[in-house]
Protein backbone atom coordinates (compact mmCIF):
# COMPACT_ATOMS: atom_id res chain seq x y z
CA UNK A 1 0.00 0.00 0.00
CA UNK A 2 2.95 2.30 0.53
CA UNK A 3 4.90 1.94 -2.96
CA UNK A 4 1.26 2.67 -3.76
CA UNK A 5 0.48 5.41 -2.28
CA UNK A 6 4.37 7.06 -3.97
CA UNK A 7 2.40 5.90 -7.78
CA UNK A 8 0.40 8.73 -8.75
CA UNK A 9 -3.09 8.21 -9.41
CA UNK A 10 -2.69 6.76 -13.29
CA UNK A 11 0.34 5.06 -12.93
CA UNK A 12 -1.30 2.99 -9.82
CA UNK A 13 -4.30 2.20 -12.34
CA UNK A 14 -1.92 1.22 -15.31
CA UNK A 15 -0.29 -1.10 -12.95
CA UNK A 16 -3.86 -3.09 -13.04
CA UNK A 17 -5.75 -4.84 -10.12
CA UNK A 18 -3.48 -6.68 -7.76
CA UNK A 19 -3.73 -10.60 -7.26
CA UNK A 20 -3.08 -12.38 -4.19
CA UNK A 21 -2.18 -15.66 -3.36
CA UNK A 22 -3.49 -17.96 -0.77
CA UNK A 23 -2.39 -17.08 3.00
CA UNK A 24 0.63 -19.38 4.50
CA UNK A 25 1.38 -19.18 7.43
CA UNK A 26 4.94 -18.73 7.49
CA UNK A 27 6.14 -18.36 10.83
CA UNK A 28 6.34 -21.20 13.24
CA UNK A 29 8.17 -20.45 15.77
CA UNK A 30 7.22 -20.92 19.27
CA UNK A 31 4.72 -18.13 20.17
CA UNK A 32 6.16 -15.64 23.17
CA UNK A 33 2.40 -15.20 23.44
CA UNK A 34 -0.61 -16.21 21.97
CA UNK A 35 -4.44 -14.62 20.99
CA UNK A 36 -6.34 -15.00 24.37
CA UNK A 37 -8.89 -17.83 23.57
CA UNK A 38 -11.63 -15.77 25.56
CA UNK A 39 -14.81 -18.74 24.88
CA UNK A 40 -14.83 -22.09 23.78
CA UNK A 41 -17.97 -24.36 23.41
CA UNK A 42 -18.32 -28.14 23.49
CA UNK A 43 -21.67 -29.72 22.36
CA UNK A 44 -19.60 -33.02 22.65
CA UNK A 45 -16.78 -34.35 23.30
CA UNK A 46 -15.84 -34.91 19.69
CA UNK A 47 -16.46 -30.93 18.78
CA UNK A 48 -15.35 -27.84 20.54
CA UNK A 49 -15.50 -24.49 19.46
CA UNK A 50 -13.65 -21.40 20.67
CA UNK A 51 -13.28 -17.61 20.33
CA UNK A 52 -10.09 -15.27 20.63
CA UNK A 53 -9.64 -11.42 21.05
CA UNK A 54 -8.40 -11.26 17.42
CA UNK A 55 -11.64 -12.20 15.46
CA UNK A 56 -10.75 -16.13 15.32
CA UNK A 57 -13.50 -19.16 15.30
CA UNK A 58 -11.09 -21.98 16.63
CA UNK A 59 -12.40 -25.75 15.79
CA UNK A 60 -11.62 -29.06 16.17
CA UNK A 61 -12.93 -32.47 16.23
CA UNK A 62 -10.42 -33.69 18.23
CA UNK A 63 -9.65 -30.96 20.95
CA UNK A 64 -6.93 -33.22 22.86
CA UNK A 65 -5.00 -34.00 19.44
CA UNK A 66 -2.65 -30.69 20.07
CA UNK A 67 -2.35 -28.01 17.96
CA UNK A 68 -2.02 -29.81 14.67
CA UNK A 69 -6.15 -30.75 15.69
CA UNK A 70 -7.41 -27.52 15.61
CA UNK A 71 -8.07 -24.94 12.74
CA UNK A 72 -8.69 -21.25 12.82
CA UNK A 73 -10.79 -19.26 10.26
CA UNK A 74 -10.60 -15.54 10.69
CA UNK A 75 -14.29 -14.70 10.93
CA UNK A 76 -15.37 -11.89 12.75
CA UNK A 77 -12.62 -9.19 10.59
CA UNK A 78 -13.29 -5.99 8.66
CA UNK A 79 -11.36 -3.53 6.60
CA UNK A 80 -8.71 -2.64 8.99
CA UNK A 81 -9.47 -4.38 11.70
CA UNK A 82 -11.43 -7.19 13.66
CA UNK A 83 -13.60 -7.63 16.41
CA UNK A 84 -12.67 -9.82 19.85
CA UNK A 85 -15.16 -12.83 20.24
CA UNK A 86 -15.91 -12.60 23.45
CA UNK A 87 -18.69 -15.78 24.48
CA UNK A 88 -20.17 -18.50 21.99
CA UNK A 89 -22.50 -21.44 23.16
CA UNK A 90 -22.95 -24.60 20.81
CA UNK A 91 -26.31 -25.92 22.00
CA UNK A 92 -25.63 -28.68 19.22
CA UNK A 93 -22.92 -29.91 16.66
CA UNK A 94 -24.90 -27.89 13.93
CA UNK A 95 -25.59 -24.41 16.25
CA UNK A 96 -22.70 -22.33 17.15
CA UNK A 97 -24.00 -18.61 18.28
CA UNK A 98 -21.41 -16.15 19.53
CA UNK A 99 -21.28 -12.71 20.34
CA UNK A 100 -18.52 -10.10 19.79
CA UNK A 101 -17.70 -6.50 21.39
CA UNK A 102 -18.77 -4.85 18.37
CA UNK A 103 -22.31 -5.89 19.31
CA UNK A 104 -22.55 -8.42 16.54
CA UNK A 105 -23.75 -11.81 16.94
CA UNK A 106 -22.40 -14.74 14.74
CA UNK A 107 -24.13 -17.69 13.78
CA UNK A 108 -23.10 -20.96 12.18
CA UNK A 109 -24.58 -24.64 11.05
CA UNK A 110 -21.15 -26.19 10.35
CA UNK A 111 -19.02 -24.55 12.89
CA UNK A 112 -15.76 -26.48 10.84
CA UNK A 113 -17.14 -24.89 7.78
CA UNK A 114 -14.31 -22.18 7.86
CA UNK A 115 -14.77 -18.23 8.03
CA UNK A 116 -17.41 -19.35 4.53
CA UNK A 117 -19.41 -21.27 6.90
CA UNK A 118 -20.17 -18.05 9.49
CA UNK A 119 -22.90 -14.91 9.43
CA UNK A 120 -22.56 -12.07 11.15
CA UNK A 121 -25.89 -10.06 12.39
CA UNK A 122 -25.58 -6.39 14.06
CA UNK A 123 -27.67 -6.88 17.21
CA UNK A 124 -26.62 -4.52 19.56
CA UNK A 125 -25.96 -0.57 18.79
CA UNK A 126 -24.33 -0.02 22.17
CA UNK A 127 -20.71 0.71 22.42
CA UNK A 128 -19.72 -1.44 24.93
CA UNK A 129 -20.60 -4.45 22.63
CA UNK A 130 -21.88 -7.96 23.74
CA UNK A 131 -19.81 -9.69 26.76
CA UNK A 132 -21.86 -13.16 27.08
CA UNK A 133 -24.54 -15.41 25.59
CA UNK A 134 -26.32 -18.50 26.81
CA UNK A 135 -28.47 -21.03 24.29
CA UNK A 136 -30.24 -23.50 26.40
CA UNK A 137 -31.54 -25.03 22.85
CA UNK A 138 -31.40 -24.35 19.45
CA UNK A 139 -34.42 -22.27 19.33
CA UNK A 140 -33.54 -20.15 22.37
CA UNK A 141 -30.56 -17.55 23.17
CA UNK A 142 -30.00 -14.89 25.50
CA UNK A 143 -27.23 -12.20 25.22
CA UNK A 144 -26.10 -9.51 27.85
CA UNK A 145 -24.16 -6.56 26.97
CA UNK A 146 -21.98 -3.81 28.83
CA UNK A 147 -24.89 -0.83 29.39
CA UNK A 148 -27.18 -4.15 31.26
CA UNK A 149 -29.63 -4.64 28.49
CA UNK A 150 -30.20 -8.65 27.90
CA UNK A 151 -31.02 -9.64 23.91
CA UNK A 152 -33.63 -12.86 23.16
CA UNK A 153 -34.23 -14.46 20.15
CA UNK A 154 -36.07 -17.86 19.26
CA UNK A 155 -34.51 -18.19 16.08
CA UNK A 156 -30.91 -16.90 16.74
CA UNK A 157 -29.50 -17.73 13.25
CA UNK A 158 -32.74 -15.45 11.82
CA UNK A 159 -30.80 -12.20 11.85
CA UNK A 160 -31.06 -8.66 13.78
CA UNK A 161 -34.72 -8.20 13.63
CA UNK A 162 -34.96 -11.90 15.39
CA UNK A 163 -33.17 -10.09 18.60
CA UNK A 164 -35.59 -8.38 21.04
CA UNK A 165 -33.63 -6.29 23.93
CA UNK A 166 -34.68 -5.43 27.10
CA UNK A 167 -33.07 -2.92 30.09
CA UNK A 168 -32.57 -5.40 33.11
CA UNK A 169 -29.45 -3.58 34.83
CA UNK A 170 -29.75 0.29 34.18
CA UNK A 171 -26.34 1.26 33.22
CA UNK A 172 -24.21 -1.53 34.84
CA UNK A 173 -21.88 -3.66 32.71
CA UNK A 174 -23.26 -7.37 32.33
CA UNK A 175 -20.71 -9.93 32.51
CA UNK A 176 -22.15 -13.49 32.12
CA UNK A 177 -25.09 -15.28 31.50
CA UNK A 178 -25.97 -18.62 32.05
CA UNK A 179 -29.62 -20.20 31.31
CA UNK A 180 -29.65 -24.17 32.42
CA UNK A 181 -32.94 -24.44 30.75
CA UNK A 182 -35.16 -22.31 28.73
CA UNK A 183 -37.17 -21.44 31.43
CA UNK A 184 -34.47 -19.65 33.51
CA UNK A 185 -31.87 -17.43 33.16
CA UNK A 186 -29.49 -15.85 35.48
CA UNK A 187 -26.79 -13.14 34.64
CA UNK A 188 -23.93 -11.01 36.85
CA UNK A 189 -22.44 -7.64 36.37
CA UNK A 190 -19.83 -5.44 37.46
CA UNK A 191 -21.41 -3.78 40.65
CA UNK A 192 -21.78 -7.22 42.50
CA UNK A 193 -25.44 -8.30 41.13
CA UNK A 194 -27.22 -11.17 40.12
CA UNK A 195 -30.12 -10.94 38.03
CA UNK A 196 -32.11 -13.83 37.28
CA UNK A 197 -35.45 -14.36 35.43
CA UNK A 198 -37.71 -17.30 35.12
CA UNK A 199 -39.59 -17.26 31.27
CA UNK A 200 -41.96 -16.48 30.05
CA UNK A 201 -41.46 -13.39 32.47
CA UNK A 202 -39.70 -10.19 30.98
CA UNK A 203 -39.23 -8.61 34.51
CA UNK A 204 -35.89 -9.80 35.48
CA UNK A 205 -34.75 -9.57 39.56
CA UNK A 206 -31.90 -7.98 40.75
CA UNK A 207 -29.89 -9.77 44.24
CA UNK A 208 -26.96 -7.40 45.34
CA UNK A 209 -24.28 -9.61 46.45
CA UNK A 210 -21.02 -7.70 46.93
CA UNK A 211 -19.07 -4.63 46.24
CA UNK A 212 -16.67 -6.68 44.12
CA UNK A 213 -17.37 -7.33 40.42
CA UNK A 214 -18.94 -10.55 39.39
CA UNK A 215 -17.28 -12.62 36.70
CA UNK A 216 -19.32 -15.65 35.27
CA UNK A 217 -22.28 -17.72 36.34
CA UNK A 218 -23.26 -21.03 36.04
CA UNK A 219 -26.17 -22.53 36.68
CA UNK A 220 -26.40 -26.38 37.05
CA UNK A 221 -30.38 -25.91 37.25
CA UNK A 222 -32.49 -23.22 38.41
CA UNK A 223 -32.09 -24.54 42.05
CA UNK A 224 -28.04 -24.18 41.58
CA UNK A 225 -26.24 -21.16 40.17
CA UNK A 226 -22.36 -20.42 41.39
CA UNK A 227 -20.64 -17.32 40.43
CA UNK A 228 -17.68 -15.83 40.68
CA UNK A 229 -15.81 -12.21 41.11
CA UNK A 230 -13.10 -10.79 40.48
CA UNK A 231 -10.90 -11.79 43.69
CA UNK A 232 -11.23 -15.16 43.72
CA UNK A 233 -14.27 -15.94 45.39
CA UNK A 234 -17.07 -18.66 44.50
CA UNK A 235 -20.89 -17.00 45.79
CA UNK A 236 -23.24 -20.12 45.69
CA UNK A 237 -26.81 -20.51 46.29
CA UNK A 238 -29.30 -23.52 46.06
CA UNK A 239 -32.09 -21.06 45.96
CA UNK A 240 -31.09 -18.16 43.68
CA UNK A 241 -34.50 -15.94 43.28
CA UNK A 242 -35.07 -15.37 46.73
CA UNK A 243 -32.42 -12.92 47.59
CA UNK A 244 -29.41 -12.26 48.94
CA UNK A 245 -29.25 -14.27 51.91
CA UNK A 246 -29.86 -17.09 49.92
CA UNK A 247 -26.23 -16.72 48.42
CA UNK A 248 -22.97 -17.68 50.45
CA UNK A 249 -19.02 -16.56 49.35
CA UNK A 250 -15.94 -19.33 49.80
CA UNK A 251 -12.86 -18.11 48.39
CA UNK A 252 -11.36 -20.62 46.03
CA UNK A 253 -8.59 -19.02 43.91
CA UNK A 254 -5.72 -16.72 45.37
CA UNK A 255 -6.79 -13.16 44.73
CA UNK A 256 -7.14 -14.17 41.02
CA UNK A 257 -10.77 -13.51 39.06
CA UNK A 258 -12.37 -16.20 37.70
CA UNK A 259 -13.59 -15.22 34.52
CA UNK A 260 -14.87 -19.08 33.67
CA UNK A 261 -17.56 -21.50 35.21
CA UNK A 262 -18.71 -24.62 34.25
CA UNK A 263 -21.43 -26.67 36.44
CA UNK A 264 -22.91 -29.15 34.77
CA UNK A 265 -24.41 -30.69 37.90
CA UNK A 266 -24.65 -30.46 41.94
CA UNK A 267 -22.22 -32.18 42.53
CA UNK A 268 -20.12 -31.43 39.36
CA UNK A 269 -18.34 -27.41 39.06
CA UNK A 270 -15.13 -26.85 37.61
CA UNK A 271 -13.72 -23.39 37.53
CA UNK A 272 -10.52 -21.32 36.43
CA UNK A 273 -8.65 -18.07 38.55
CA UNK A 274 -4.97 -19.18 39.55
CA UNK A 275 -5.47 -22.37 38.13
CA UNK A 276 -8.53 -24.99 37.40
CA UNK A 277 -10.53 -26.02 40.22
CA UNK A 278 -12.89 -28.41 41.25
CA UNK A 279 -15.92 -29.17 43.52
CA UNK A 280 -18.06 -31.88 44.27
CA UNK A 281 -20.18 -29.78 46.32
CA UNK A 282 -19.83 -26.15 45.51
CA UNK A 283 -21.76 -25.07 47.94
CA UNK A 284 -19.60 -26.25 50.87
CA UNK A 285 -17.14 -23.70 51.07
CA UNK A 286 -13.32 -23.01 50.49
CA UNK A 287 -12.56 -26.84 51.61
CA UNK A 288 -15.02 -27.86 49.28
CA UNK A 289 -12.88 -27.06 46.68
CA UNK A 290 -9.82 -28.20 45.03
CA UNK A 291 -7.00 -27.15 42.87
CA UNK A 292 -6.27 -29.54 39.80
CA UNK A 293 -3.61 -29.37 37.32
CA UNK A 294 -1.45 -27.60 39.11
CA UNK A 295 1.95 -29.17 37.36
CA UNK A 296 2.22 -26.95 34.51
CA UNK A 297 0.99 -22.79 34.57
CA UNK A 298 -2.11 -22.64 33.02
CA UNK A 299 -4.67 -20.02 34.42
CA UNK A 300 -7.64 -20.48 31.53
CA UNK A 301 -9.87 -17.81 30.94
CA UNK A 302 -12.31 -20.05 28.78
CA UNK A 303 -14.07 -23.36 29.71
CA UNK A 304 -16.50 -25.74 28.65
CA UNK A 305 -17.80 -29.15 30.26
CA UNK A 306 -19.69 -31.91 28.09
CA UNK A 307 -21.16 -33.36 31.33
CA UNK A 308 -18.71 -34.71 33.86
CA UNK A 309 -16.60 -36.61 32.07
CA UNK A 310 -14.90 -34.43 29.34
CA UNK A 311 -13.74 -30.59 29.70
CA UNK A 312 -11.81 -28.24 27.56
CA UNK A 313 -10.51 -24.49 28.82
CA UNK A 314 -8.29 -21.97 26.74
CA UNK A 315 -6.06 -19.47 28.06
CA UNK A 316 -4.90 -15.82 26.98
CA UNK A 317 -2.02 -17.16 25.36
CA UNK A 318 -3.67 -19.62 23.26
CA UNK A 319 -2.95 -22.78 24.82
CA UNK A 320 -6.45 -24.81 25.17
CA UNK A 321 -6.37 -28.16 27.67
CA UNK A 322 -8.92 -30.99 27.50
CA UNK A 323 -9.41 -33.65 30.38
CA UNK A 324 -11.57 -36.64 30.33
CA UNK A 325 -11.12 -36.86 34.18
CA UNK A 326 -11.76 -32.85 35.15
CA UNK A 327 -12.57 -34.11 38.96
CA UNK A 328 -8.53 -35.16 39.31
CA UNK A 329 -6.83 -33.15 37.06
CA UNK A 330 -6.01 -36.18 34.87
CA UNK A 331 -5.08 -35.05 31.18
CA UNK A 332 -4.84 -31.15 31.93
CA UNK A 333 -1.89 -30.94 29.36
CA UNK A 334 -2.35 -27.17 27.63
CA UNK A 335 -1.54 -27.11 23.84
CA UNK A 336 -0.72 -24.01 21.82
CA UNK A 337 -3.76 -23.92 18.40
CA UNK A 338 -4.01 -20.05 18.47
CA UNK A 339 -0.86 -18.14 18.94
CA UNK A 340 2.70 -18.41 16.25
CA UNK A 341 4.36 -15.42 17.05
CA UNK A 342 2.78 -12.10 15.94
CA UNK A 343 3.75 -10.92 12.46
CA UNK A 344 4.06 -7.01 13.21
CA UNK A 345 5.88 -5.68 9.85
CA UNK A 346 6.21 -6.87 6.09
CA UNK A 347 8.05 -5.02 3.42
CA UNK A 348 8.74 -6.17 -0.36
CA UNK A 349 11.42 -4.20 -2.43
CA UNK A 350 11.54 -6.20 -5.16
CA UNK A 351 8.79 -8.99 -5.93
CA UNK A 352 10.88 -11.59 -5.77
CA UNK A 353 12.30 -10.44 -2.19
CA UNK A 354 9.75 -9.70 1.33
CA UNK A 355 10.99 -9.82 4.27
CA UNK A 356 8.67 -9.65 7.71
CA UNK A 357 9.77 -9.18 11.54
CA UNK A 358 7.52 -10.51 14.47
CA UNK A 359 7.42 -10.44 18.31
CA UNK A 360 10.02 -13.06 19.20
CA UNK A 361 12.60 -11.10 17.42
CA UNK A 362 12.92 -13.38 14.02
CA UNK A 363 13.43 -11.49 10.84
CA UNK A 364 11.68 -13.79 8.06
CA UNK A 365 12.56 -13.91 4.26
CA UNK A 366 11.25 -15.26 1.36
CA UNK A 367 12.69 -15.24 -2.31
CA UNK A 368 9.12 -16.52 -3.58
CA UNK A 369 6.51 -14.73 -1.26
CA UNK A 370 4.03 -16.36 -2.62
CA UNK A 371 5.16 -20.18 -2.52
CA UNK A 372 3.82 -20.54 1.10
CA UNK A 373 5.03 -21.20 4.56
CA UNK A 374 8.41 -23.99 2.89
CA UNK A 375 9.77 -20.28 1.12
CA UNK A 376 10.44 -18.36 3.90
CA UNK A 377 13.14 -18.87 6.28
CA UNK A 378 13.78 -16.74 9.94
CA UNK A 379 16.87 -15.18 11.19
CA UNK A 380 16.95 -15.23 15.06
CA UNK A 381 18.01 -11.60 15.20
CA UNK A 382 16.67 -11.13 18.56
CA UNK A 383 19.05 -14.12 20.19
CA UNK A 384 22.07 -11.99 18.41
CA UNK A 385 20.88 -8.53 19.76
CA UNK A 386 19.41 -9.94 23.01
CA UNK A 387 16.37 -8.04 22.06
CA UNK A 388 12.45 -8.88 22.74
CA UNK A 389 10.15 -7.60 19.96
CA UNK A 390 10.46 -6.67 16.29
CA UNK A 391 8.15 -3.65 15.33
CA UNK A 392 7.01 -2.59 12.08
CA UNK A 393 10.17 -2.55 9.56
CA UNK A 394 10.94 -0.90 6.19
CA UNK A 395 13.62 -2.03 3.73
CA UNK A 396 13.22 0.32 0.72
CA UNK A 397 16.33 -2.22 -1.21
CA UNK A 398 17.29 -5.66 -0.88
CA UNK A 399 20.28 -4.37 1.01
CA UNK A 400 18.82 -2.13 3.33
CA UNK A 401 16.36 -2.74 6.31
CA UNK A 402 15.46 -0.66 9.25
CA UNK A 403 13.27 -2.42 12.08
CA UNK A 404 12.65 -0.42 15.78
CA UNK A 405 12.90 -3.37 18.41
CA UNK A 406 11.07 -2.96 21.48
CA UNK A 407 12.45 -4.19 25.34
CA UNK A 408 15.75 -4.27 24.09
CA UNK A 409 19.58 -4.00 26.55
CA UNK A 410 20.25 -0.65 26.55
CA UNK A 411 19.20 1.71 29.36
CA UNK A 412 19.83 1.11 32.82
CA UNK A 413 16.70 -1.69 33.53
CA UNK A 414 17.54 -3.17 30.71
CA UNK A 415 13.78 -2.64 29.13
CA UNK A 416 13.86 0.52 26.45
CA UNK A 417 13.27 0.67 23.29
CA UNK A 418 16.02 0.67 20.11
CA UNK A 419 16.29 0.68 16.55
CA UNK A 420 18.11 -1.67 13.99
CA UNK A 421 19.36 -2.25 10.48
CA UNK A 422 21.21 -4.29 8.36
CA UNK A 423 22.89 -4.15 4.82
CA UNK A 424 22.66 -7.64 4.02
CA UNK A 425 19.07 -7.85 5.63
CA UNK A 426 19.08 -11.95 4.62
CA UNK A 427 22.15 -12.54 5.94
CA UNK A 428 22.92 -14.28 9.30
CA UNK A 429 21.87 -12.86 12.75
CA UNK A 430 25.17 -10.78 12.93
CA UNK A 431 24.23 -8.57 9.84
CA UNK A 432 21.74 -6.90 12.20
CA UNK A 433 23.54 -3.85 14.10
CA UNK A 434 22.20 -1.76 16.65
CA UNK A 435 21.15 1.98 16.01
CA UNK A 436 22.35 2.72 19.92
CA UNK A 437 22.11 6.15 20.16
CA UNK A 438 18.35 6.08 18.34
CA UNK A 439 16.74 5.49 22.00
CA UNK A 440 16.87 9.48 22.94
CA UNK A 441 16.36 10.20 26.70
CA UNK A 442 14.65 7.83 28.09
CA UNK A 443 15.37 4.59 26.53
CA UNK A 444 14.05 2.38 30.33
CA UNK A 445 10.64 4.09 29.77
CA UNK A 446 10.44 4.35 26.05
CA UNK A 447 9.43 1.87 22.84
CA UNK A 448 9.27 1.87 19.14
CA UNK A 449 6.32 1.21 17.33
CA UNK A 450 7.31 1.45 13.48
CA UNK A 451 9.83 2.43 10.50
CA UNK A 452 9.47 3.94 7.52
CA UNK A 453 11.77 5.00 4.38
CA UNK A 454 11.49 7.22 1.45
CA UNK A 455 14.53 5.34 -0.73
CA UNK A 456 17.42 4.69 1.00
CA UNK A 457 18.22 7.83 1.87
CA UNK A 458 15.47 8.80 4.40
CA UNK A 459 14.43 6.62 6.94
CA UNK A 460 12.35 7.75 10.33
CA UNK A 461 10.89 5.66 13.33
CA UNK A 462 8.58 6.57 16.08
CA UNK A 463 8.72 6.32 19.40
CA UNK A 464 5.94 5.48 21.86
CA UNK A 465 6.31 8.69 24.16
CA UNK A 466 5.62 10.64 20.48
CA UNK A 467 8.81 11.39 19.17
CA UNK A 468 9.78 10.59 15.63
CA UNK A 469 13.80 10.21 14.51
CA UNK A 470 15.05 10.37 10.92
CA UNK A 471 18.26 10.20 9.08
CA UNK A 472 19.28 10.76 5.92
CA UNK A 473 21.85 8.04 6.21
CA UNK A 474 19.95 5.54 7.93
CA UNK A 475 23.38 2.93 8.37
CA UNK A 476 25.39 5.42 10.25
CA UNK A 477 23.49 5.14 14.07
CA UNK A 478 24.88 8.99 14.85
CA UNK A 479 23.12 10.25 11.87
CA UNK A 480 19.48 9.98 13.48
CA UNK A 481 18.40 12.85 15.08
CA UNK A 482 15.19 13.84 17.26
CA UNK A 483 12.60 15.47 14.89
CA UNK A 484 9.82 16.22 16.46
CA UNK A 485 7.65 15.49 19.67
CA UNK A 486 3.54 15.09 19.67
CA UNK A 487 1.13 14.82 22.17
CA UNK A 488 0.27 11.12 21.93
CA UNK A 489 2.01 8.03 21.03
CA UNK A 490 3.36 7.61 17.05
CA UNK A 491 1.89 3.65 16.61
CA UNK A 492 3.13 4.29 12.44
Amino acid sequence: LAGLALLGPADALAAGPLTWSAPAQIDLQPAIQGSSIYSISCPSAALCVGGDDAGNILSSTNPGGGRAAWSSAAVDVYTGGQFSIEDLSCPSTTLCVAVDEGGGVLTSSNPTGGAAAWTRAAVDGNASGLSSIACPSVSSCVAVDGDGKAFASASPAGGAATWVSEDIDATNSLSSVSCPTTSFCAAVDDTGNVLTDTAPSTTWTMTHLTSRALLSISCASASLCIAADDDGAVWSSSAPTTGALAWHSATVSDGVGMKALECEAPSFCVATGDAIHYSANPTGGSGAWTKVGTSFNFEPTALSCVGTSFCAAGDDDGDIAVSTSPSTGAGWTPAQVDGAPTLFGVSCPRVTRCFADDDSGDILVSSDPTGGASAWRAIDVGSHQSSGSFYGLACPSVSLCVAPIDFGPYGTSGSGGYGSYSKTPAGSPTSWNTIALLHGADPVVHGFFNAGCAGTSLCAITQDDGTLFVSTSPTKPRTWKRSEEHTSELQS
